[in-house]
């Protein structure tokens, strides 16, 4: 089964990535590939980041990893691709804008980034091109690299009963009318 491992940025999938290697997992790291192999339509200034092209991104892993049967693409943007499952890793909006500060990214992609993970975008997506079934979330707020591979490697393994969508929820924070960003 090919695996998702997304989520916004700040969110662990890098580390966690990487403990899953140690582990004996293969994780492909899509913005090496798309790097690498120059994978990219152009840079969206406005949101400063790369524009990936999905169709040879698709092309490339089909005929690099087609026979490979246990596969986890790592990247906020892995649910886009012909997976079977994806892994949304979530994090506290107000630790992740201390995460990505603590990164210099832009205050303007601090604030995007904060927004989408408040609102589950990429929760969201992932529900849209999977369906609600095939998607796991897990909050890594307070969970450490390890324990947050752990909790990855039950869903790889099929445990996806404790790891149901809806099972992290930000909204109170709009409720109380907190604002998690500056």
């Amino acid at each position: 089964m090919w695996f998702a491992l997304t989520g916004t940025p700040g969110t662990g999938k890098t580390a966690v990535a990487e403990t899953l290697r140690e582990r004996g997992w293969l994780v492909i790291d899509l913005n090496k590939i798309v790097k690498d192999n120059k994978f990219s339509l152009g840079r969206d200034k406005a949101r400063d980041t790369i524009v990936v092209d999905l169709d040879k991104v698709c092309r490339f892993l089909e005929k690099e990893f087609g026979a490979i049967k246990d596969l986890v693409l790592e990247g906020h943007w892995s649910h886009n691709l012909q997976v079977e499952r994806a892994i949304v890793l979530r994090c506290d909006p107000r630790t992740l804008e201390r995460r990505l500060k603590q990164r210099h990214y832009r205050k303007t992609k601090v604030q995007e980034n904060v927004e989408a993970e408040l609102v589950d975008v990429i929760l969201v997506e992932s529900v849209e091109a999977l369906g609600v079934r095939c998607v796991s979330e897990i909050d890594t707020t307070r969970k450490g690299i390890r324990a947050t591979a752990d909790a990855v490697e039950r869903v790889l393994n099929g445990d996806f009963n404790n790891y149901n969508v809806g099972c992290v929820d930000w909204s109170g924070q709009l409720l109380k009318g907190k604002r998690p960003y500056r």
